[in-house]
C-alpha cells in the first residue's frame, strides 16, 4: 500500500525549529522509506533566501541532529530536489496565494489531489493569525486532506504554547499528533487518504 501525495507546509521554514528538528525527522521518514513518493517540503518565512542556501543550511541540520547520522550525498540529493523556500510576510495575503498557487500546480502535474501538513513553527502570536489567513486563502476547505499543528509537544512550553494558543490553530483545521516523529499512515486500497498521522494529539 502505497502512502499518498503529501504536500509539507512549514512557517517559520528559516528558523531554528525547523533545521534542528523538522527537516532531520522528515529527512529520516524519507530514508526509512516511510515518505511518500510524491511530496513537496515548501519552507515559507520572511527572511530572502534562496533554495540552494537552505538546502545548505538543512543539511547541516540533518548532520548535526539526525539521531540516524549524517546524510549521503544521493540520499539528500534527491530529498533537497522537494524542497523549496518561499519568501512571504506571515500577514499578507500574497504570501498564501502563493502557497494556494504552488500546491494547485504540484497537484497539477502529479494529477492527484494530496494532503496538505500546514505546520506552525512560528512564535506564539502567529497562532492566531496564520489559521486565519490560510483560511481566507481557501486552503482549508477540503478538511478531509488539510491538517494544521503547531510545535510539537516538547517545544510547545518553551516556545510559549498553551492549549489555548493551540487550539486557536484548530478552529479552522483539524489536530495532528506531534509530527512529524511518527511514520505516515499508509493508503488502503480504493480509499481517500489525507497522508497525515492517524493519532490525534491530546492537549
Amino acid at each position: 500500500m502505497e502512502i499518498s501525495p503529501t504536500i509539507f507546509v512549514i512557517f517559520g521554514g528559516a528558523g531554528d525549529l525547523t533545521w534542528r528538528k523538522l527537516i532531520p525527522s522528515l529527512f529520516d521518514l524519507y530514508r526509512d522509506g516511510r515518505m511518500p513518493k510524491q511530496f513537496a517540503i515548501m519552507a515559507v518565512d520572511r527572511a530572502t533566501l534562496r533554495d540552494a542556501q537552505v538546502h545548505t543550511r538543512y543539511l547541516d541540520g540533518v548532520n548535526r541532529f539526525s539521531p540516524n547520522g549524517k546524510a549521503k550525498g544521493t540520499d539528500w540529493k534527491h530529498f533537497s530536489g522537494h524542497v523549496t523556500y518561499q519568501q512571504g510576510d506571515f500577514k499578507g495575503p500574497a504570501t498564501y496565494a502563493q502557497v494556494a498557487k504552488r500546491c494547485a500546480h504540484l497537484e497539477k502535474v502529479w494529477k492527484v489531489k494530496a494532503g496538505h501538513v500546514f505546520h506552525l513553527a512560528t512564535p506564539p502570536a502567529m497562532v492566531g493569525v496564520i489559521p486565519n489567513m490560510l483560511a481566507e486563502a481557501g486552503l482549508n476547505r477540503d478538511r478531509a486532506r488539510a491538517r494544521a499543528d503547531c510545535c510539537g509537544k516538547a517545544d510547545r512550553s518553551r516556545f510559549g504554547f498553551s492549549a489555548r494558543t493551540d487550539s486557536r490553530a484548530h478552529e479552522q483545521f483539524p489536530r495532528i499528533t506531534d509530527f512529524p516523529h511518527r511514520s505516515l499512515p499508509r493508503q488502503r486500497d480504493g480509499a481517500k487518504h489525507s497522508g497525515l498521522p492517524l493519532r490525534q494529539s491530546a492537549l
